[in-house]
């Protein structure tokens, strides 16, 4: 199992910002979009595992926070859907 920090919480909380929800919300006020750079860094960690061998593509799995999206259709943080993942399977 592998966990990430969430934008403004721990190791990805920024000087002098609100930490947790109230983070996200001075984040998403400045127009930032915590939900993609989120989602690289776990396309980064997921690379990284794979490339090790600590993990296999096939027994991967991941859960996001559709909410925390600015459109509620966007898939961006679904693995199988992801702008990276999808371009390396139509390989």
């Amino acid at each position: 199992m592998v966990s990430l920090d969430l934008p403004c919480h721990g190791a990805e909380r920024r000087t002098g910002e609100p930490s947790e929800l109230a983070g996200w919300a001075a984040r998403t006020a400045r127009g930032e979009n915590i939900a993609v750079e989120f989602c690289s860094r776990v396309n980064l960690a997921l690379e990284h595992l794979v490339k090790t061998g600590v993990a296999a593509p096939e027994q991967i799995a991941a859960a996001w926070l559709r909410s925390a999206l600015k459109r509620p259709t966007d898939r961006t943080c679904a693995v199988s859907a992801c702008p990276a993942t999808a371009e390396k399977g139509k390989q």
